[in-house]
């Protein structure tokens, strides 16, 4: 799987980009927390950011301590068949089970610089790039 850590902070074309790539990509978008303090507003921003695209997103603070997520943007490539285990962290995937690359860069470049720098998920990163028959 493929998730993209975001912050509401991050620039609004930042976030467009992101949303759209995580529709064209299948990319969850992944939140550290509440807009202040508030589900109902941290909703209202999604939908406004989302709109009607077909995009996944969920508030998970765990995740980025699961993955190490120290900045935002980030996105992080699970291997397929990768099994999470008990962990600090409600669970954890071993560190040879996802790659990750931070910096407002575009999905295509995420995959690409992973599958160049990250041994063994060359298969993975292709799988995502191909997503829906569109080639980046």
């Amino acid at each position: 799987s493929q998730l993209a850590f975001i912050s509401f902070s991050l620039p609004k074309a930042s976030l467009e980009r992101m949303v759209a790539d995580a529709e064209r990509y299948g990319a969850t978008l992944v939140l550290r927390g509440l807009v202040g303090g508030s589900l109902k507003k941290t909703a209202s921003a999604a939908h406004a950011l989302i709109g009607s695209r077909k995009v996944s997103w969920l508030i998970d603070p765990q995740a980025f301590k699961r993955f190490g997520i120290a900045s935002v943007p980030s996105y992080v490539l699970v291997r397929a068949n990768a099994l999470p285990h008990a962990c600090a962290f409600h669970e954890c995937f071993d560190d040879g089970d996802f790659a990750k690359v931070s910096g407002d860069v575009s999905a295509s470049y995420a995959l690409d610089k992973i599958a160049a720098l990250a041994p063994g998920f060359e298969k993975d990163a292709a799988s995502f790039s191909g997503k829906n028959g569109v080639k980046p």
